[in-house]
């Protein structure tokens, strides 16, 4: 929550912050309200592949 409480001023107008599965929870979800404002709302993302894949290097 540090990285969103220092940017707390630029986030005033964020509506939505997608999230993995590993940022599920209510709890997480109060504390970003707390610092972005009740507007916003938590996502969460499921992952579509059950497989680990290797990217190619850039």
């Amino acid at each position: 929550m540090v990285v969103l409480d220092e940017a707390k001023e630029k986030l005033s107008q964020l509506e939505v912050i997608w999230v993995d599965q590993g940022y599920s929870g209510k709890n997480f979800a109060n504390a970003v309200k707390q610092v972005c404002g009740e507007q916003v709302r938590v996502e969460v993302i499921a992952r579509t592949a059950n497989t680990v894949e290797q990217l190619p290097k850039r």
